[in-house]
């Protein structure tokens, strides 16, 4: 805590003339959120403990009237009776296709896909199998669907048939049974209106006619891709899902709900999307909430909320889902939105007397357990948890700013405004303290802490893992817990496990993650070749240089590359990384490039680029670049910051040490000033920062002729 406090002190000292500055400070600190124990039982079905009881429970629900069960479809996966693959996508998509069909009339309520699929993981039901009526009754009682609607497709003769029943799930009566036919190589989707028209019979709406391309979109392509992202997503895998999400706009750029989906798994995918100036996401939430007068009520408020957060409308954006949850305290989508509000929210609100962010880490805590709960699927909400509990448990960047009032953007507030910083601890919980306060907490206090919740945190992935083992997203963040617990080859194993399987998300830069590892571990040649392949791939160009996470593989990089005496390399960082910085932020290059150069060689950044890399790494990598500064031109960006290097790492050195690094920068600004006279003023500096380091060399300094006042 300490040192997040100097962190705090040092930063907003250092930069309070820089806007730019500051700007970056809370980027990083917001992008590392935005992107929380219980037993380490569960379910079979990965769900939370009780198992049986919730059955139990759902046997005293008690069913509405008959007319009211008739307008509460419950449409279950169809079978695949031909078992060909061209149709097995149906299995999984009849619901939806019934569901937007149905889902437009507001008399008519269908059961969503997000509350459907959890119930039938939680009830033992494969997809595409007969269930029995028993099992149709306990996911009756939990979702609500009380005309239940099971079905089959069928290919013969040239031929597609969709068969369809709706059965009243307390009588076990059918009330209706349709079925329609197209063409093998048609459009399968008039099928299911014409069913759905006859299913309304079963609400007493009959006559009533659908058309479900219109409600979605005129392309089967782009329908299927939508389909297919839906499962991705589901599965964790959300990279493939946003590759599909994007097939289906492509294919139709008037599809509303693959624009809804696409936004969200988007953000997930990549965090730091929300703090880029004209990110894609911006530009799906856009499109998804001009075309939201075609999708559902619940889907079209939802997709606003999402628009709104972009917008910095923080304060409409909670209305709308704080409403739908009221309306439906199971809608986990709105859950799920509503939970990461609580995480992106941070408008300063007056509580007890005291000032504090409007969001709660609790809230997304509590409300992310709830998501799981309802769905053990929605596996995102596992790293969720996972990081709000790192994040008190000392992972990087370890502050939360705060904000008057809202925008004209979520990007506006960082830009614009000068916050108030809290600090996250866990103690009896979650809790936010003002960064003013945080100095008066004791040491061994705060180490306590800290490690508590980094054993939430291992708690929370322990249980992912045994949710699913195979999700390459839970090796990452449990390689993140185990570096902060100090296991470097534990952490470095699961980071390779992580790399096999695939990672799913871009919340880190995996490369130059296993990098930085090796480097700690001691490993320090091999983690400079990898370096050097990384900038010979120019990776580090290509990282943008927002989220604490992924900074630190330059950060590394550089001090790697000057350890090396590779001026050439370490300035390329740099330069990189001023170029994202520009780019993301929409600032002014040059203000960009100054303000990278800051960060990466310590100089304004000052306990972030501390925090980041070990002092023995650094008082290394400093005294081999003072020894060859000499082979470097004057205007190398990194020699240019060796200065400011020398005056933020000596103070950390032991005396011998210290004096030892004085001595080399003095006989480094003699060598430059007399091989060419336009590093002189790059010497007077080195030799002014050695005096302060070092006063018995004042008099050496004084003397010579080139740093006369």
């Amino acid at each position: 805590m300490r040192r997040v406090v100097e962190f705090l002190e040092g930063s907003l000292t250092d930069l309070h003339t820089s806007r730019s500055a500051r700007t970056v400070l809370l980027l990083c600190a917001c992008s590392a959120r935005a992107a929380v124990p219980l037993a380490a039982q569960q379910c079979p079905d990965g769900s939370p403990p009780p198992c049986e009881a919730r059955a139990r429970a759902a046997a005293r629900v008690k069913p509405p009237a008959p007319s009211e069960r008739g307008r509460h479809f419950l449409v279950l996966p169809f079978r695949n009776l031909s078992h060909t693959p061209d149709l097995e996508w149906l299995v999984e998509g009849s619901p939806t296709l019934l569901g937007d069909a149905l889902g437009r009339w507001q008399e008519i309520a269908v059961v969503p896909d997000d509350r459907l699929f959890p119930a039938l993981r939680r009830s033992g039901v494969v997809a595409g199998s007969v269930v029995e009526p028993a099992r149709v009754r306990r996911i009756a009682e939990e979702t609500g669907g009380w005309t239940a609607v099971t079905g089959e497709v069928l290919a013969t003769a040239g031929r597609v048939r969709v068969s369809a029943r709706a059965t009243d799930v307390v009588t076990g009566r059918v009330l209706v049974s349709a079925a329609a036919e197209v063409g093998a190589a048609e459009d399968v989707r008039p099928a299911y209106e014409r069913v759905g028209a006859d299913l309304l019979r079963a609400s007493g709406l009959a006559g009533e006619t659908l058309d479900l391309a219109a409600a979605t979109t005129h392309s089967l392509d782009a329908y299927r891709a939508y389909i297919r992202g839906l499962g991705h997503y589901r599965h964790a895998e959300y990279r493939r899902a946003e590759e599909a999400f994007l097939e289906a706009v492509r294919l139709d750029s008037s599809f509303a709900q693959a624009y809804a989906a696409l936004t969200g798994t988007a953000l997930f995918s990549s965090p730091e999307l929300i703090l880029v100036a004209g990110s894609p996401a911006y530009r799906y939430a856009e499109r998804a909430a001009a075309l939201a007068s075609r999708l559902p009520p619940d889907r079209r408020d939802r997709a606003r909320a999402v628009y709104d957060i972009l917008l910095g409308h923080l304060s409409e954006s909670r209305s709308i889902l704080e409403r739908l949850v009221a309306r439906d305290s199971a809608d986990a989508d709105a859950l799920e939105a509503l939970a990461d509000l609580e995480y992106l929210d941070m408008i300063l609100v007056t509580v007890g007397g005291r000032q504090r962010p409007r969001g709660s880490l609790n809230a997304a805590a509590r409300l992310s357990k709830r998501v799981l709960d309802l769905d053990p699927a929605r596996r995102n909400r596992y790293l969720v948890l996972a990081q709000v509990y790192d994040m008190a448990g000392g992972d990087l960047p370890g502050i939360l700013p705060a904000f008057r009032e809202e925008g004209a953007s979520f990007l506006d507030m960082f830009k614009n405004q000068v916050p108030r910083v809290f600090v996250p601890v866990l103690r009896d919980s979650l809790e936010v303290v003002p960064a003013e306060a945080a100095r008066a907490f004791a040491p061994e206090s705060v180490a306590v802490w800290q490690q508590n919740a980094r054993d939430i945190a291992r708690t929370w992935v322990g249980r992912w893992l045994v949710a699913s083992p195979g999700d390459a997203e839970a090796h990452r963040e449990l390689a993140r817990i185990e570096e902060l617990d100090g296991h470097i080859p534990a952490a470095l194993r699961s980071l390779a496990t992580a790399e096999s399987l695939g990672v799913e998300t871009r919340w880190e830069a995996v490369a130059a993650r296993r990098m930085v590892l090796l480097a700690k571990m001691g490993r320090v040649a091999e983690a400079r070749r990898l370096a050097d392949s990384l900038a010979s791939a120019t990776y580090f160009d290509s990282v943008a240089p927002i989220p604490s996470l992924k900074l630190e593989g330059p950060v590394w990089a550089f001090q790697l590359f000057l350890l090396g005496g590779d001026f050439v390399r370490a300035e390329a960082v740099l330069s990189g990384q001023s170029r994202g910085l520009a780019t993301a932020l929409g600032a002014d290059s040059a203000v960009a490039f100054a303000f990278a150069g800051g960060i990466l060689a310590g100089a304004g950044f000052r306990p972030y680029y501390l925090t980041v890399v070990p002092v023995a790494l650094r008082l290394e990598a400093l005294d081999s670049a003072l020894a060859g500064v000499g082979r470097a031109p004057p205007t190398n960006l990194a020699a240019r910051a060796l200065p400011q290097m020398l005056r933020l790492t000596a103070p950390g050195a032991d005396p011998p040490a210290r004096a030892r690094l004085a001595a080399r920068a003095l006989d480094a600004a003699f060598g430059l000033a007399a091989r060419d006279p336009a590093a002189i003023p790059l010497a007077r500096q080195l030799a002014a920062v050695a005096v302060q380091a070092d006063g018995a060399l004042a008099a050496r300094a004084a003397a010579a002729p080139w740093n006369a006042p």
